[in-house]
């Protein structure tokens, strides 16, 4: 084989190689988004992990969103007076 067709075959190897790659990490982070969502359901269902000042609340927020009330009260007792 020449250095033409050698050339030619080792850049689709390459190919090869960088479209499964690009497919494995797809696969990876669609994995990773379901786990985290459900690792959120989880820690999130225990209502002090959703409470103003928590690790988790904004986090939560996702999953929980506040009414427009809870946004009004925790405003009012973080607000500078």
């Amino acid at each position: 084989m020449n250095d033409a067709g050698r050339h030619q075959m080792s850049s689709f190897r390459l190919f090869g190689v960088v479209a499964m790659a690009a497919s494995c990490l797809l696969l990876a982070a669609c994995q990773s988004s379901a786990q985290r969502k459900q690792e959120l359901q989880t820690l999130c269902a225990d209502p002090s992990n959703r409470a103003p000042g928590s690790d988790y609340f904004q986090e939560c927020q996702s999953l929980y969103p506040l009414t427009d009330r809870q946004r009004v009260n925790l405003y009012m007792q973080s607000a500078p007076q």
